[in-house]
């Protein structure tokens, strides 16, 4: 491989990266609003169910991309969970 079509690659990489921070932020936007109506309704910022929901369907979709491991989409996705609840415990 050239280093040329190194960074090719590279350059890529950084586009996906981009796009990638863009969507946390649109998605942390969103749960900001969740955590914002769910106080005003008095509803627990942890909800088992719905996370367990987003659990499964997110490790369905990383599974069919047939190059994501289901245990590098569950620690991701715990990490976006844990953030997501601090944040609308903030809220």
């Amino acid at each position: 491989m050239t280093h040329n079509k190194l960074e090719k690659y590279r350059q890529k990489i950084d586009v996906i990266d981009a796009t990638i921070v863009k969507l946390l932020a649109k998605r942390m936007l969103t749960v900001k609003r969740i955590g914002k109506y769910k106080k005003r309704h008095g509803i627990d910022i942890v909800q088992e169910d719905r996370w367990e929901q987003v659990l499964k369907r997110i490790k369905r979709l990383g599974e069919r991309t047939e190059v994501l491991d289901e245990e590098f989409i569950e620690a991701i996705w715990n990490e976006i969970h844990e953030f997501s609840k601090r944040s609308q415990s903030s809220s």
